[in-house]
């Protein structure tokens, strides 16, 4: 799949995700700050696409896609299907190659400080604590996936991967499976 495809399902998956939860209530207000989330990044994917800047673009559209993926494996939505990422190998424009390996490389110091700043949230006794514990894996995978593309020099690709993995840990602490633990600056909350 090339970027723009990758953006073009997220923004259409943005569009239609059917939101579960009776209007008004909590749930209901979690699963709209998720699809504010997830709408946010891929218009903002959209707008560097249209730049020409496939590095930030890939790294927006990965990451709201983690936000309506993360959302609905809570059910918050009537969708199936994910939105992992699963880029083509393409030719990177010559004037993002730099920004491209500075990018991926802050991407996964973040992904790997932000994975030992967060812990499960809910009581084990809780439903919840299943949730919490499927968020944690699942960027634990993003981040081995990341580190595979680029142990096999992908690094779009492998930005894509830390940036829906990232996605995943911010969007497991807004909804409340997660908890910060440590630097709160690693997550897009606000200070207490």
């Amino acid at each position: 799949m090339t970027v723009s495809a990758y953006g073009a399902a997220v923004h259409h998956a943005v569009k239609e995700p059917g939101i579960r939860p009776a209007a008004g209530t909590p749930l209901d207000h979690v699963a709209r700050e998720v699809l504010e989330m997830a709408g946010a990044y891929a218009h903002d994917g959209m707008d560097f696409l249209s730049r020409g800047d496939q590095v930030n673009a890939v790294a927006a559209f990965a990451y709201g896609a983690a936000w309506l993926d993360a959302g609905s494996r809570l059910g918050l939505f009537d969708r199936t299907g994910s939105l992992p990422p699963a880029l083509e190998s393409g030719e990177v424009p010559p004037a993002y190659v730099t920004p491209l390996h500075e990018k991926t490389t802050r991407y996964r110091g973040m992904l790997t400080r932000a994975l030992s700043a967060v812990a499960e949230a809910p009581d084990p006794a809780s439903p919840l604590r299943a949730a919490s514990e499927a968020f944690l894996t699942r960027a634990r995978e993003a981040l081995d996936e990341g580190n595979a593309c680029l142990g096999h020099s992908r690094p779009l690709m492998a930005l894509s991967w830390y940036s829906y993995g990232h996605g995943w840990l911010d969007a497991g602490v807004r909804t409340g499976v997660l908890s910060i633990q440590g630097d709160r600056s690693l997550f897009a909350v606000s200070s207490p």
